[in-house]
């Protein structure tokens, strides 16, 4: 039975928005996050609404793959060393050279690269 005929059986009318955060606040507490919903009652109506489209576009267990995968990926590297150099000059001005599209191309790789976890 969904909310909405549960309400409408005991004769209640709710509010969609507060409908609608019930629906998430299941699933947010089940990933536990129920934190999220803290401030709920300090929330005028039209923030409650934008906070609540917010949540519904959040996919939690694509979070959760993420953040396990960061975890893995950190615990297996804990004990490698990484040398961190700063670029020679040669390096510097080849970048500052580079076209608009260049660029562009560089900060994808790089986006790429934090996304895939292998940089941070």
């Amino acid at each position: 039975m969904t909310n909405q005929n549960h309400s409408k059986q005991n004769g209640l009318k709710m509010n969609p928005v507060e409908e609608r955060k019930l629906i998430l606040e299941k699933e947010f507490k089940e990933h536990e996050q129920e934190q999220v919903f803290q401030f709920w009652s300090d929330l005028k109506e039209e923030e409650k609404k934008n906070l609540i489209s917010d949540l519904e576009k959040v996919n939690l267990k694509d979070l959760k793959d993420y953040f396990e995968t960061s975890l893995e990926t950190l615990n297996s590297t804990k004990n490698q060393k990484f040398e961190i150099k700063p670029l020679n000059d040669e390096n510097v001005s080849n970048v500052l050279n580079f076209s608009k599209e260049e660029h562009e191309e560089i900060e994808k790789i790089g986006l790429d690269l934090i996304l895939d976890g292998k940089i941070g």
